[in-house]
C-alpha cells in the first residue's frame, strides 16, 4: 500500500512539474522587451514563465513585485519571489503593498503595462479564480488602468461550482475577470 502512495506521489510530482514547464514555454509569448511587469504572489507558474523568457531580453524587463503581506502583516512571499527572480538576471524592485497602484497609473517611465499572478482555484463557467487576500484590489487596479492581467494557473485547479466548498468566505477570494 505504501508503494503504490510513492508511486502515485511520484506520477503527481512529475505531471506538476510537466504543467509548470508548459505554462512557461506559452506564458514566455506574452513577455516582451522593456516591459513593466507586476508580480503579485510567489507562483510556481509565473516563474517559471519569468525562467523560460531569454536572457538577453531579461535585463530589459523590470519586474515589480509586491510584499503580499498576509494577515498579522507577516510573510516572506513577495521577498522569495523577489529573490529568485533577481537570481535568474532580471532587473527587481520589492515593492509595499499599499504602492502598487502608484506604479499602475502613475509616471510612465514606470507605469507598468503587465501584470501576472498565480491562483488557488479557476472556476470558467463563471469567470472567476481564487486567490490569496489582495489579489482583488490588484484585478480592481488593473482593470481600472486598462493593463492586462494574466493568472497563471494548472489545469488540475479547475472546479465546476457544485464541487467548490467554501469553509471559510473570510479567507477566500472571488477574484472576477475582466471580459
Amino acid at each position: 500500500k505504501i508503494d503504490k502512495i510513492i508511486i502515485g506521489l511520484s506520477q503527481w510530482r512529475e505531471y506538476k512539474e510537466k504543467a509548470i514547464t508548459e505554462i512557461g514555454e506559452k506564458g514566455k509569448e506574452l513577455i516582451n522587451e522593456e516591459d513593466n511587469i507586476l508580480i503579485f504572489g510567489d507562483s510556481s507558474t509565473i516563474f517559471s514563465i519569468l525562467k523560460t523568457v531569454a536572457e538577453e531580453i531579461r535585463k530589459t524587463i523590470r519586474v515589480y513585485v509586491m510584499e503580499c503581506r498576509h494577515r498579522f502583516g507577516v510573510t516572506q512571499e513577495g521577498e522569495n519571489m523577489a529573490q529568485k527572480i533577481w537570481n535568474m538576471g532580471y532587473r527587481v524592485f520589492l515593492i509595499s503593498d499599499i504602492s502598487f497602484a502608484h506604479y499602475c497609473c502613475g509616471d510612465e517611465a514606470i507605469k507598468i503595462n503587465k501584470i501576472f499572478i498565480g491562483c488557488n482555484i479557476i472556476h470558467p463557467e463563471d469567470k472567476f479564480v481564487v486567490n490569496t487576500i489582495g489579489s482583488l484590489a490588484v484585478a480592481m487596479v488593473a482593470k481600472q488602468s486598462g493593463i492586462p492581467l494574466y493568472v497563471a494557473g494548472m489545469r488540475w485547479k479547475v472546479f465546476k461550482k457544485d464541487r467548490i466548498k467554501i469553509i471559510d468566505e473570510k479567507r477566500l477570494l472571488h477574484l472576477l475577470l475582466a471580459e
